[in-house]
């Protein structure tokens, strides 16, 4: 079992009807000896809030960009999961989900 730190930067545009908008961002994997997979995140989606004392999910895809170290020439897709927990209206802890594939092409 390995060590890895993640990275992400999100940025949702809510402005449309029904709550619901364009997410995008980018997500870096860093492992313990420094090797990397770069990720692109993308997706419409809605804020799902329904009370402010709920959570907020975003659901979006992600799309592997690239890759160093023991990463380089990695690639894959999947979905990405945001869900930022938000009790009485004050922010809390935020979840992410990754399911999906990375594919080594060594």
């Amino acid at each position: 079992m390995g060590q890895a730190d993640f990275q992400f930067t999100f940025i949702a545009d809510l402005g449309f009807p029904d709550n619901c908008g364009f997410g995008r961002g980018n997500l870096t994997i860093t492992s313990a000896d420094g090797s990397t997979i770069t990720a692109a995140i993308n997706g419409s989606g809605c804020n799902t809030q329904p009370t402010p004392a709920s959570s907020a999910i975003q659901n979006l895809a992600y799309e592997i960009q690239s890759g160093t170290g023991r990463f380089a020439g990695v690639n894959g897709t999947g979905n990405f999961v945001i869900d930022r927990i938000t009790p009485n209206g004050v922010p809390g802890p935020t979840y992410v989900h990754l399911d999906g594939n990375i594919v080594f092409t060594h």
